[in-house]
C-alpha cells in the first residue's frame, strides 16, 4: 500500500502532464469502463480465495483442482465477453467518450487494447485468488511491489520520450504487463504445486454454482459502487467535456489514497467477526465492534479532516495551480463522503462476516441507478460540483444504511454506538480544525514543506486529543501490550 501511495505521488503529475488533460480524461474513462466490466466475474474472485483455502485446509487435491479450474475457465469466459462488449463499443467510440468522430479510429484501437487487457486480467485474477487462498502473501506482496515499480518506470520513459502516441503506448504496455504478471503467477503455481493442473475436465458446475452464490452479493455491492463511481465520470465527459474529467478524477484519487490506511487496517476484522459469529459470542462481537471502530476512526476521520484543510494546497503544488483551483470544490464535496465512511469503517466487514450483507446489496442496487440519474441534471446545472454531490449522496445513503444494519445485527442501539465512538471525536476534530484554520490564515501552505509542517502540527494535536478523549484505559493498555509484543 505504501509503495502504491509513493508511486501515485510521483507518477500522477507525470501522467496528467504527459498525456494532457484531454488524453488523461480518455484514460480515466477507459480505466473506469474496464473497471465496471469487472462485474462480469460475478464475485468469483473473492469466492475463489475462500474455496481454495477450504480445499487446501482439508488436503483435498481433487477439490482444489475443481475449484481452481472452474474459476479459471469461468473468468476466462467472462474475459472474452468483456472483450466482445468493448469491441462493440469500438464501432461507435464517440458514444462512449462524448467526443466527435474525427479521432474515432484512435479511440477504437484504445477500446480494443483495453478489451484485450480485460481478457487477460480476469483469468489472471483467478490465479491471483489461488495464490491468496494458498496464503502466498509474501510472494504476492514482493512481486506486486516489483511490478508496480517496473510498470511506472516504463510509463515514465514513454511519457518523457517521443516514441509515438503516448496514450496508445501506455495502454499497450498495460496489457503487456498484465500478461507477463499472469504468466509469472501461473509458472509459480505449477512449479510449486505439481498436484495442480489445468484441465477442462476438472470444471464442476456444482462448484461454480456454489461460488457464484457466495460471491454474488459482494458482486452486487461492487457493481453498485462502480456504477456510481465509474459512470459519473462518463456523465462529466458528456456534459462538461472530456478535458474536465481530470479535475474530477484527481480529487477522487486523492480521497481513495487517504482511505487506503483505514481499509488496510480493517482487513483482519472479517475473520475475527466471522469467528465470533460462528461461536455465537455476541457480547464479544459488540466489544470488538466498538473498540475496532474507535481505532479505525482515528484514521478514517483524521485523513478527511486533513484533506479539507490541506487538500487544495496539496493539489496546487502537486499538479499545478489550475488543478487546485478547479478541483478544490469537488474535493471538499467528495471529502464529505469520506467523512461519512469514516463514521463506521467496519460496517461492511461485520455484515459480510455475519452473512447479513444481502440487505445492503439490495439497497445499494436500488440507490445506484437513482444516483446515476440524479448526477445528470446535477452535472448539467453545477458541473463538477454537481457530479461530486451525486457521488457523495450515494455514499452517504449506503453508509448510513450499513451503519443501521450493523447495529441491528449486534442488537446495539445507534445512539449507544455513536456515543461510544463518533461523539468522542467531536472535540479532537473541532480543536484540530481550529488549529488548521489558524495556521492556514497565518501562512497559506504553498510548498511541500509548509503543507507537511501544518499537517504535522494538526496531526499531533489530533492524535494527542484522540488518545486522551476517545480511547479508554483498556484501549490504551491494548496498544501498549501490542507495542511491547512487537518491540
Amino acid at each position: 500500500m505504501f509503495v502504491e501511495l509513493g508511486v501515485a505521488f510521483v507518477m500522477s503529475p507525470v501522467m496528467v502532464h504527459g498525456l494532457g488533460n484531454r488524453d488523461y480524461g480518455i484514460w480515466e474513462l477507459l480505466v473506469g469502463l474496464v473497471g465496471y466490466m469487472g462485474v462480469l466475474d460475478l464475485g468469483l474472485g473473492p469466492a475463489l480465495v475462500r474455496y481454495v483455502a477450504r480445499a487446501e485446509g482439508k488436503g483435498d487435491v481433487p477439490e482444489l483442482n475443481r475449484v481452481f479450474n472452474t474459476g479459471l475457465f469461468a473468468l476466462t469466459g467472462a474475459g472474452f465477453l468483456g472483450l466482445l462488449v468493448l469491441a462493440v463499443f469500438a464501432m461507435e467510440p464517440g458514444w462512449v467518450f462524448g467526443v466527435g468522430t474525427s479521432e474515432g479510429r484512435r479511440l477504437s484501437w484504445l477500446l480494443v487494447i483495453f478489451g484485450v487487457n480485460l481478457l487477460i486480467a480476469l483469468p489472471k485474477s483467478a490465479i491471483g485468488a489461488l495464490l491468496l487462498g494458498l496464503q502466498k502473501h509474501r510472494f504476492l506482496n514482493l512481486f506486486r511491489v516489483v511490478v508496480r515499480l517496473v510498470e511506472s518506470a516504463v510509463v515514465f520513459v514513454i511519457l518523457t520520450r517521443d516514441y509515438g502516441d503516448p496514450l496508445i503506448l501506455v495502454s499497450a504496455w498495460t496489457a503487456i504487463s498484465t500478461a507477463l504478471q499472469g504468466g509469472v503467477y501461473l509458472v509459480w503455481i505449477l512449479a510449486g504445486h505439481r498436484e495442480l493442473s489445468i484441465a477442462v475436465s476438472s470444471i464442476d458446475r456444482r462448484v461454480l454454482a456454489e461460488m457464484v452464490g457466495f460471491g454474488f452479493k459482494n458482486s452486487v455491492l461492487f457493481a453498485s459502487a462502480s456504477l456510481v463511481r465509474r459512470l459519473i465520470v462518463f456523465v462529466v465527459s458528456h456534459f462538461a467535456g472530456v478535458g474536465a474529467v481530470v479535475f474530477y478524477a484527481i480529487p477522487f484519487r486523492l480521497i481513495e489514497y487517504a482511505q487506503g490506511p483505514t481499509l488496510a487496517l480493517g482487513t483482519p476484522l472479517t475473520p475475527m467477526f466471522a469467528s465470533l459469529s460462528g461461536a455465537g459470542d455476541m457480547s464479544s462481537a459488540r466489544t470488538l465492534w466498538l473498540r475496532s471502530t474507535r481505532f479505525l476512526q482515528i484514521a478514517g476521520l483524521g485523513a478527511p479532516l486533513a484533506l479539507i484543510w490541506l487538500g487544495e494546497p496539496f493539489i496546487r503544488r502537486w499538479m499545478g495551480v489550475e488543478y487546485g483551483d478547479r478541483a478544490g470544490v469537488p474535493l471538499l464535496i467528495l471529502t464529505a463522503s469520506a467523512l461519512v465512511q469514516g463514521v463506521s469503517p467496519g460496517s461492511n466487514r461485520l455484515l459480510v462476516s455475519f452473512a447479513r450483507h444481502g440487505i445492503v446489496a439490495r439497497f445499494a442496487a436500488l440507490a445506484a441507478p437513482v444516483a446515476f440519474l440524479v448526477s445528470i441534471p446535477l452535472t448539467k446545472a453545477a458541473g463538477l460540483a454537481g457530479a461530486a454531490l451525486a457521488a457523495t449522496l450515494y455514499v452517504g445513503a449506503v453508509e448510513c444504511y450499513q451503519l443501521l444494519a450493523a447495529h441491528r445485527v449486534l442488537d446495539l442501539s445507534v445512539r449507544q454506538g455513536l456515543r461510544e465512538t463518533l461523539i468522542r471525536f467531536l472535540v479532537p476534530l473541532g480543536a484540530t480544525s481550529v488549529i488548521f484554520w489558524a495556521a492556514r490564515s497565518a501562512s497559506y501552505p504553498e510548498t511541500y514543506g509548509g503543507i507537511l509542517l501544518q499537517g504535522v502540527l494538526g496531526g499531533a494535536l489530533y492524535l494527542a486529543l484522540s488518545s486522551v478523549l476517545v480511547l479508554d484505559s483498556e484501549d490504551r493498555s491494548l496498544i501498549r501490550s501490542i507495542l511491547r509484543a512487537r518491540w
